[in-house]
């Protein structure tokens, strides 16, 4: 399980964590958490399976928040 800047190496952005999140959910990915600790930022982030964000960034087309994701499910 890896955040989004885990991922990405850095950081992603409200909107962007939300996009990711709504993805997830309509697909029932399981999503975890976890807590940071960093000068930069403190509280807890939201962490996916490797595989689902390798989905996201690489196969979905470009899409906008709020937006339902067509997915087939084989």
């Amino acid at each position: 399980m890896l955040s989004l800047y885990d991922y990405k190496k850095k950081a992603a952005g409200k909107e962007e964590g939300r996009q990711v999140y709504t993805v997830a959910k309509q697909l029932r990915i399981r999503v975890g958490n976890k807590h940071v600790d960093n000068p930069k930022y403190r509280g807890a982030v939201l962490t996916y399976p490797n595989s689902f964000l390798n989905f996201y960034y690489n196969e979905l087309p470009e899409i906008q928040y709020g937006q339902t994701v067509p997915v087939e499910i084989n």
